[in-house]
């Protein structure tokens, strides 16, 4: 008799991009043209949104909460659906330094 082993679903990361965190928020490039996905991990929490551009008028504010919530990890990460082409936003109300990083998935 057989052992099976069921596979954990995953996704083949294709880029990689640390946003630096310093009190302000930070925006990712855009997403390239085979993304589905992404996998956010963050030093601190914050809020995060997901958008077309840096012109978009509902981008991650500190101020009232805007945008999803990201939480601190160590580990997992937040997975996210997105379109090629979008950004990545993300702040905190923290004033530490700190960085979040963007996973692009295929």
């Amino acid at each position: 008799m057989a052992n099976f082993q069921l596979k954990q679903s995953s996704s083949y990361p294709i880029r990689y991009q640390v946003l630096q965190y310093n009190s302000a928020t930070v925006f990712s490039t855009n997403f390239g043209s085979e993304t589905n996905q992404i996998r956010i991990m963050a030093q601190l929490a914050g809020w995060g949104t997901i958008n077309q551009s840096t012109a978009d008028s509902i981008i991650a504010s500190s101020a009232g909460g805007t945008g999803l919530i990201i939480p601190a990890m160590t580990s997992g990460g937040e997975y996210l659906t997105v379109r090629p082409g979008q950004i990545f936003t993300f702040t905190s109300t923290s004033t530490s330094t700190g960085a979040c990083t963007v996973t692009e998935m295929s």
